[in-house]
């Protein structure tokens, strides 16, 4: 199941309800401190707040909240409302069970004396679909904590809707092991509901890659003893270990990346072995194939946007329509001449069938005529690429604004001034020349 699309409401900035619909390239553009980062990070939060048995829903452990408190990721325009609403919505897929939506409250917990308690799920709804047999099936109900000293047990009255009963209503016993919620034991007219929807948010907790804005560089050479890990750090990390065990198992991703490097930089990227078991990542040129460089001596253009590339190619060679790679300014220290490569490398995975989605926080103007180049040119369906103009208003708070793009490549509008700042400065310099030439 492909995950549709996320809602957040009372979140950071975001007061009122924000829908983000995901398409296999969706982009998030915006000035600085207008809400881009904390939304692009609302997936890898709660990715990482399945399955935690911490009695609380979301994992504050998360890299994706930088250590904020509950009450810091509650909108402070709002400092009354201390909760959080999520949803989340799936693709459903013909001749399946699913959950469609799952939508809940996180709210915090008063305590005694300013003492911080956990935050609690205070509701959610689910919807549930059985197409073979053309009923659905929906769930509502309202859970409240037993007492305080047991913040993963929950009582709530449940009413399931279905062909057999236009109402039901069941006392639920209900264990929260994150945002997962399953009952315990589960009646049957409830189970296939909660079993599909804990494998809806496993996988959403399996196929999140998230990479923040500032990565770290690759070791200069490390032992590999044996693996790899499965997915790369929020940082990066990983990056040399993944390619090497991908080396020793036939480099499907170390070719599709060299590929991108021979094509638009003239080296070629390899795994060398610089001594029993150990292995370094190199750059050289095409023309000068002795010459091998260690790619954190190649400069940080190069460093930073090998994280970007392995990320991205494996959603390409390994991914589903489900998997989901966030990243932040994936053009970071790289020259403006190779934006319109890296947008062209996710172009040729959103065409995929089945193709991942790329959630990409950018500031880059080339990047984004990169895009609008390839749906000129037909290599870019621009049904699959939505444009998200994210803004802070005069109240502090943030709204987004979707753009599409036609079969030209032309954006269905601009907010007023959208980068005009190229060509503003290049008026001021005329201007100042003609002073001067006065």
């Amino acid at each position: 199941m492909a995950l549709k699309s996320f809602t957040v409401a009372n979140y950071r900035s975001f007061l009122r309800p924000t829908t983000v619909e995901l398409r296999p390239l969706t982009l998030l553009f915006g000035y600085n401190n207008s809400g881009k980062s904390a939304l692009l990070r609302v997936l890898p939060l709660l990715a990482n707040s399945v399955g935690e048995p911490r009695g609380a829903p979301l994992n504050l452990d998360s890299p994706a909240v930088r250590g904020a408190a509950f009450r810091e990721l509650c909108s402070q325009l709002n400092p009354n409302q201390r909760h959080i609403d999520f949803t989340l919505e799936w693709d459903g897929a013909s001749g399946l069970r699913s959950v469609r939506s799952y939508q809940f409250r996180v709210r915090e917990q008063p305590g005694a004396q300013g003492e911080v308690m956990p935050p609690v799920v205070e509701h959610f709804d689910t919807e549930f679909f059985d197409q073979h047999q053309d009923n659905a099936s929906y769930f509502k109900g309202r859970w409240q904590p037993r007492n305080v000293m047991e913040q993963a047990r929950y009582d709530t009255r449940a009413k399931y809707q279905g062909p057999e009963s236009e109402e039901e209503a069941d006392i639920l016993d209900l264990a929260f092991r994150g945002i997962k919620p399953s009952a315990e034991p589960t009646p049957p007219a409830h189970w296939m509901a909660f079993t599909s929807l804990g494998m809806q948010l496993n996988e959403l907790r399996d196929e999140v890659q998230w990479l923040g804005s500032i990565r770290q560089l690759p070791n200069r050479s490390l032992e590999f003893r044996g693996s790899a890990p499965a997915r790369l750090k929020e940082n990066g990390a990983g990056v040399l270990e993944m390619l090497v065990q991908d080396k020793l198992q036939g480099g499907a991703l170390l070719a599709t990346l060299s590929a991108w490097f021979e094509k638009h930089t003239r080296q070629r990227l390899e795994v060398s072995a610089v001594a029993p078991r150990y292995y370094a990542l190199t750059l050289g040129p095409l023309a000068s194939p002795g010459v091998r460089v260690n790619v954190i001596d190649t400069g940080e253009g190069m460093a930073q946007v090998l994280p970007v590339l392995v990320a991205a190619a494996q959603a390409r060679i390994q991914g589903s329509a489900s998997t989901l790679t966030a990243i932040e300014q994936p053009e970071l220290h790289l020259h403006p001449k190779l934006h319109e490569a890296l947008a062209d490398f996710f172009c040729v995975t959103a065409m995929r069938e089945n193709a991942p989605c790329a959630l990409i926080e950018t500031h880059s103007e080339n990047f984004l005529q990169g895009i609008q180049l390839a749906i000129v040119q037909g290599r870019l369906d621009p049904q699959r690429v939505a444009l998200y103009w994210v803004q802070q208003i005069d109240d502090g708070s943030s709204t987004l604004e979707l753009i599409t793009f036609n079969d030209k490549g032309q954006p269905s509008h601009w907010p007023p001034g959208v980068f005009s700042e190229d060509t503003e400065l290049a008026r001021r310099i005329l201007k100042e020349r003609w002073k001067e030439g006065t």
